[in-house]
């Protein structure tokens, strides 16, 4: 009896708790956060943008033109965010911090400056958490991307040396010399960008992208793979005539935005096709185009930054469209539901910044952005440059964010078989439960579905079905555990149904 009572208090405080989230959720915009804390409180970042994310040693390191940090009003172009508060470095640098990277248990900054701290150091310097050192004797100019390869650090930008090395744009640095990669990448197709923009490790393989034409003597241009065993660099699909600003691996294949196109600047020839931004690479080497890629109003739109979150693509940049969908800065993508917006996305970008200030990073939970916008969502900001949490409530599909397209919030509930939909999500039996609840849903139309649990704060608990499912009647059962395998706490969570036509959610109780 006594245990019977615990469980019905339990129900009852868990479906107070629910009421209260799907008011919350129903009035704002709550995938983003507000400077890492809980709206509207939070501060972001003042006077200039965040350029670059990193992890170091289980702490967040953020790199840009910024000013402050929260309320830090100290903290010049480089700080460190421990999941409760801003912090600031020992030393900083004169100038643009454009790359972080964690190597060695120290920390490698890249940058446009010529100073760290007291000491005349250009381009890249090392961070032991007390000093801003030289790394080995240094190079000759700025350094944009930094990545970790083969057992050494790896770094591009706009440079000719390093180490005294001949080394054009891109150098290893094995923790005590610096060495050349090849014949390097040199010129460019966009002048004032550094020939390398960005260094990304892809399913184990060292790939460049940036604005380089050539290697050498042979033609190598926008997008290159290093070749270790031959120490050459080799094309990688048909060359852009424009500049590749970042890569991603996802869905077994390499993504690629920027300022990118094939043909003619502006415009392609006839039969070739202009990317406006984002490309996805295929099997034959060749790129292929998402629609009419991003777009800014009636201009070509820009992508910045790509990261892999919960199983996802993202694209972060200058656009307020993507492969057709209305999507303010930022997009992301999957096999089976193909470019979507992120709930209302990024707003007010301010003018006179450089606007390939973003940056993001899958760090513990949540994805990290940084750029030159003040509102993300309805979350608005002091100043621009500000960051913001983009919280795991339905990202894993686009749940739970009010986007252009009409999604709806995960706390939700929606009627399961209103009239004139082609799908019908099933009450869930038993409810409550102790063991196992099986959840059953019908479609009238073949269509691509995911059913998903979160818990009472929108976040992703688990993913029991995500394909295209035929003219049928489908049940499935959920355990009570985690996409991680681990039996979740007690209480309310919900069951979410999406279609290409709509939605339906129920909450389900479990019990022990």
């Amino acid at each position: 009896m006594r245990a019977r009572l615990i469980f019905l208090l339990i129900l009852l405080l868990a479906t107070t708790f629910v009421f209260l989230v799907e008011r919350s959720f129903a009035a704002e915009d709550d995938n983003w956060l507000t400077g890492f804390e809980a709206p509207p409180t939070g501060e972001g970042m003042a006077g200039g943008p965040v350029y670059a994310l990193a992890d170091w040693n289980g702490t967040l390191a953020a790199g840009g033109a910024f000013t402050d940090a929260g309320t830090n009003t100290l903290t010049f172009r480089l700080a460190l965010w421990d999941g409760a508060n801003w912090s600031d470095f020992a030393e900083t640098v004169n100038g643009n911090v454009r790359a972080l990277q964690e190597y060695g248990g120290d920390l490698y900054v890249g940058g446009q400056f010529t100073f760290a701290g007291p000491d005349p150091i250009q381009g890249i310097a090392v961070y032991d958490g007390a000093d801003l050192a030289i790394v080995g004797t240094g190079l000759n100019g700025p350094v944009q991307a930094l990545a970790v390869y083969d057992g050494d650090l790896i770094a591009g930008g706009s440079f000719t040396t390093a180490g005294g090395t001949a080394a054009n744009n891109v150098a290893r640095w094995n923790g005590v010399s610096w060495g050349a990669l090849g014949n390097g990448l040199t010129g460019t197709t966009i002048v004032g960008r550094a020939p390398v923009q960005t260094l990304r490790v892809l399913n184990g393989e060292l790939y460049a992208g940036g604005t380089f034409t050539t290697s050498g003597a042979n033609a190598v241009q926008s997008v290159a793979k290093w070749n270790s065993a031959g120490g050459v660099w080799e094309q990688v699909g048909t060359p852009f005539n424009a500049g590749v600003f970042d890569l991603a691996y996802y869905d077994s294949t390499v993504f690629a935005t920027g300022d990118l196109a094939i043909g003619a600047a502006p415009f392609a020839g006839a039969g070739i096709p202009v990317f406006n931004g984002l490309a996805k690479l295929e099997p034959d080497s060749t790129w292929s185009a998402f629609g009419n890629g991003l777009r800014d109003g009636a201009s070509n739109g820009f992508g910045y930054a790509l990261e892999v979150y919960r199983n996802e693509l993202f694209v972060l940049g200058r656009f307020d469209s993507c492969a057709g969908k209305e999507a303010s800065c930022i997009a992301h993508y999957d096999s089976l539901w193909g470019w979507r917006s992120a709930g209302t996305g990024f707003s007010n970008a301010i003018a006179g910044w450089d606007l390939a200030g973003w940056s993001a990073l899958a760090w513990g939970d949540s994805m990290y952005v940084g750029g030159t916008f003040s509102n993300a969502g309805d979350k608005g900001s002091v100043v621009m440059g500000t960051w913001y949490d983009l919280t795991s409530v339905g990202v894993a599909g686009g749940h739970g964010v009010a986007g252009a397209a009409g999604d709806v919030d995960v706390a939700d509930e929606r009627p399961n078989d209103a009239e004139g939909r082609a799908f019908a999500l099933g009450q869930a039996a038993p409810n409550p439960f102790t063991r196992s609840t099986q959840i059953s849903f019908r479609l009238d139309v073949p269509a691509p579905v995911s059913v998903t649990v979160f818990d009472v704060r929108g976040r992703h608990v688990r993913t029991l079905f995500r394909e295209t499912a035929e003219v049928s009647k489908h049940l499935l059962t959920w355990d009570g555990y985690n996409e991680k395998g681990s039996r979740v706490a007690s209480g309310v969570y919900w069951i979410r149904l999406d279609t290409p036509t709509g939605s339906a959610s129920q909450k389900v109780v479990l019990g022990r």
